[in-house]
């Protein structure tokens, strides 16, 4: 069996958190400088962090770092190997052979969001510490009894709990109640927008003009302002050569990182730095490029919590998201300002806020993006008591997700 325990975050023990619409996961497949080395295309599911300093009420990794330690009793005959993501500069100490003995593994540094298997292949282990500089967290550990026999811990913890520490022999994994219990409602469910794809799982394709999307699904309609039409446009950010309506600053990856974008901010170890491709982005498609355009998620029903943001190509310092939700005080507007971080930068800018109607993004220039919306949804909200009056031009034909394949981008700009 292990016991686990957390240092330099605010618990004594790790926390459990779902990837899933996590900082760790943005629904697109993660593949990094064009190889697939640390490539993050698969489902990773929970996983094990250090908490964050600055917030406890919902799981979240320490910016920071800090130590995970698994304790064994009695020693393990085998650990094969722990996997890890966005492990940058970290460490993972082994104390082994009866204590007799401390190897030191550095873990390859292969980027945010990066996956992978760190092997250890060390007999009798009593104790491992992993240590991350920064965000980071333990996706598995595979153990072993004896040499020729690997059990792999990553079986996923009871429903009803959350937040708390593991301990387990070969055949179990029991939750031990280290913090205190918060269980999880069924009745939410974490959601990744990312305009790839559609809620049936169809594929968005370029210049396809969004409004109605995810109106069935999450009672989101989505409009713009500033714009060609009122409503925003899905770009391929890796064709842009061949879109009349897109810059090269809207490119991803960097052409630095062997992708079409070209701009200073998106380079290789800038603050924007735009090396993960970004897939399909939603932008306005201005009558000229100097004029600011805005694009706005309406929900039908309050969003329990709007976790992030992504942001793409923000030139200058005055872009804002302006989020409208309740409070203790009632309904209020929240803004949140960008930083400037350059051409073709990308960022996520945290909202973190709750019981959301609105999400407005103010972008001061025409040729920014948006890369992903991430949000908590509440599945018993009655979809049938409000229907929306289109604000689509009557020019545009209203489609489906069902009609995709027969769709073309619409409409024609020529």
């Amino acid at each position: 069996g292990f016991s686990l325990s957390a240092s330099g975050g605010i618990s004594t023990s790790p926390r459990l958190l779902d990837t899933f619409g996590s900082i760790f996961a943005k629904e697109k497949c993660r593949r990094f400088n064009g190889e697939s080395t640390g490539a993050n295309c698969e489902p990773i599911g929970k996983v094990l962090i250090v908490q964050s300093t600055s917030n406890q009420d919902f799981a979240e990794p320490n910016s920071e770092g800090g130590i995970i330690t698994f304790s064994f009793s009695p020693v393990a005959s085998l650990v094969h190997s722990v996997g890890v993501i966005s492990a940058n500069n970290s460490i993972i100490t082994i104390v082994h052979k009866e204590e007799s003995q401390t190897t030191e593994i550095s873990v390859a540094s292969l980027g945010l969001d990066s996956v992978q298997s760190v092997t250890i292949d060390l007999t009798r282990v009593s104790q491992i510490d992993v240590h991350f500089s920064g965000i980071g967290a333990v996706t598995d550990i595979a153990i072993g009894r004896d040499p020729n026999t690997v059990i792999r811990q990553d079986s996923p913890m009871p429903s009803q709990f959350v937040g708390n520490a593991l301990s387990a022999t070969p055949a179990t994994v029991q939750a031990i109640s280290l913090l205190p219990t918060v269980p999880i409602n069924s009745d939410y469910q974490d959601v990744v927008i990312d305009f790839d794809t559609l809620p049936d799982g169809s594929e968005l394709i370029g210049g396809w003009w969004c409004q109605k999307e995810w109106l069935d699904e999450y009672g989101l309609t989505l409009s713009s302002s500033g714009g060609y039409l009122d409503m925003p446009r899905v770009l391929n950010t890796w064709d842009v050569a061949n879109v009349d309506y897109a810059t090269v600053e809207q490119g991803s990856p960097n052409s630095k990182c062997n992708g079409p974008g070209v701009g200073e901010g998106g380079e290789p170890g800038m603050d924007g730095e735009n090396c993960i491709p970004q897939g399909n982005v939603l932008m306005v498609m201005p009558n000229d490029n100097s004029g600011t355009v805005s694009m706005t998620f309406d929900f039908l029903h309050s969003i329990h919590l709007v976790q992030e943001i992504g942001l793409m190509n923000i030139h200058g310092n005055a872009t804002r998201v302006s989020v409208v939700h309740d409070s203790e005080m009632g309904i209020q507007t929240t803004n949140l300002h960008a930083v400037g971080l350059g051409k073709n930068s990308v960022q996520t800018q945290k909202i973190n806020l709750h019981d959301v109607s609105q999400i407005t993004v103010h972008l001061e220039n025409a040729d920014g993006a948006i890369t992903f919306l991430s949000f908590r949804h509440s599945h018993r909200v009655d979809k049938s008591v409000v229907v929306l009056p289109s604000i689509i031009p009557s020019m545009v034909p209203s489609r489906s997700p069902s009609d995709l394949s027969s769709q073309e981008p619409l409409p024609s700009t020529d």
